[in-house]
């Protein structure tokens, strides 16, 4: 199995398959996971001044935002694990113009990366935001729900 991960602002994909992924980083984003869905804004470990925050998970689906620990918007990640629940959150996603259309999900699963404005403040996170949403997305789908 593999994830279709797009970048909503470039329109590039790119596979990732499990094993790109190691059980050792899935288990240390089981408590990132954990804080975030309960209303916390767990640090992102290795990562210093940057912090998780989730907006919306569902059984199949997760939108989390990565914030700079100023407060400033860096990326938001999506997943969605079954093709019914990919286009509500894939129009979610594009509430301002993208370089994808909001009407053209790619099949499930996916992971969907949206750079935030504030995301050119900080251009050292540029550099691991993809790793960190592609580890992200492979814990939320072996999450124990």
């Amino acid at each position: 199995m593999y994830f279709s991960h797009v970048t909503l602002d470039t329109g590039h994909r790119a596979r990732q398959p499990r094993e790109a992924v190691a059980d050792t980083v899935i288990e240390m984003m089981r408590p990132i996971l954990d804080s975030a869905l309960t209303g916390g804004k767990p640090a992102v470990p290795g990562c210093e001044g940057y912090h998780l925050a989730s907006s919306h998970a569902t059984r199949n689906t997760m939108l989390a935002t990565l914030y700079h620990d100023d407060g400033t918007p860096i990326l938001t990640t999506a997943v969605c694990l079954k093709s019914r629940d990919g286009p509500k959150l894939w129009r979610m996603l594009h509430e301002r113009p993208l370089a994808t259309r909001p009407d053209d999900p790619p099949p499930a699963p996916w992971i969907a990366d949206r750079l935030e404005p504030g995301a050119m403040a900080h251009p050292d996170a540029l550099a691991w935001t993809g790793d960190f949403s592609r580890c992200l997305a492979w814990a939320w789908a072996e999450y124990d729900r």
